[in-house]
């Protein structure tokens, strides 16, 4: 699988062709990342960095993804949680629903159910 995926971004750094990604993708990436390969937070932000920086590859939501990363960079946040507040936070909503106290409590939003 390395070698397809390495020779796969060859040919977009080449120009040959072009990838686009979005927000299911990149989770799934850093769910990966953490459970298979055990990766600790700090690679995995390395990864991501690697991701955004890539030419020729389109990201959907790139700015929702990029605030998910640098919540995700702040704490102790999982990187789906992450992307939920960041979502949350670009729709414009002023609360956040979620059972899920621990990792939102701190977060930019006041919790629905307080």
């Amino acid at each position: 699988m390395f070698e397809k995926s390495r020779a796969l971004f060859a040919r977009t750094e080449s120009g040959e062709i072009s990838l686009v990604t979005g927000e299911i993708i990149i989770a799934e990436v850093v769910w990966v990342l953490e459970s298979y390969y055990g990766f600790k937070r700090a690679e995995i932000l390395t990864v991501l960095e690697a991701i955004f920086g890539t030419r020729h590859l389109r990201v959907i939501n790139r700015a929702m993804l990029q605030e998910a990363v640098r919540l995700f960079k702040e704490g102790s946040m999982d990187f789906v949680d992450a992307c939920a507040l960041a979502s949350a936070g670009q729709a414009g909503c002023t609360s956040i629903a979620t059972f899920d106290r621990r990792h939102f409590r701190k977060g930019r939003l006041p919790l629905y159910w307080e």
